[in-house]
């Protein structure tokens, strides 16, 4: 429903600009595939590739770890005739290590992941560019319509104009009293239905 309704407010710029610029068909399906999600998902898509393909080789990046350690000893009760032990000055002991690491070797991991991540974005893709055909010939068909429409309208118009003239010669024929008002209601019936139709086409 929101495709359809970024359809109608497209036909609708054509139309409010159609009367100072040519409008062709070729630059209204521009108009809609610019103004379209699928277009605007299509270039999320592009930056979001990057940013998977850069996590799939993460692992391969070095990492340094800081590690610290704390102890602290309670006293200790010596019983030397038994067991003697050495006399500990310091009860607290603290100890900092910095670990790195490199991986040099991943069993293909980073490059399937990468082919992986590839294939899912040329899915979406397609399904993007699939939308995205649909909604052009949906323009398409809505353009080509809107031609009918208005060559029907100048069609109407200049039959309206060949009536009116038709009828400004039998108003004549009434007054100079040479024929009777039915001609002239008939006529006059003919062209309110044109005026209806061509209503109704510019409704449409």
């Amino acid at each position: 429903m929101r495709k359809i309704f970024l359809l109608i407010l497209l036909i609708f710029k054509v139309l409010a600009i159609s009367a100072q610029v040519k409008v062709t068909i070729d630059s209204c399906t521009k108009w809609t595939v610019l103004q379209s999600s699928a277009n605007l998902q299509k270039e999320l898509n592009e930056q979001q590739l990057k940013i998977k393909l850069n996590n799939a080789a993460s692992h391969y990046y070095p990492s340094l770890e800081i590690n610290g350690r704390a102890i602290y000893q309670s006293d200790m009760y010596q019983f030397q005739e038994f067991m003697p032990f050495p006399d500990l000055t310091s009860k607290e002991q603290y100890a900092i290590s910095l670990d790195f690491q490199q991986v040099i070797f991943d069993g293909m991991k980073a490059v399937y992941g990468k082919k992986h991540e590839r294939l899912l974005n040329e899915a979406e893709i397609y399904k993007l560019d699939l939308s995205i055909n649909i909604l052009k010939e949906k323009v398409i068909s809505i353009y080509l319509n809107l031609l009918i429409l208005d060559k029907q309208i100048t069609l109407l118009s200049n039959a309206r104009n060949s009536l009116d003239e038709q009828l400004a010669r039998l108003n004549a024929l009434l007054k100079a009293g040479v024929i009777y008002g039915n001609s002239v209601a008939q006529l006059e019936v003919e062209i309110m239905k044109l005026e209806q139709q061509a209503g109704e086409l510019q409704a449409t």
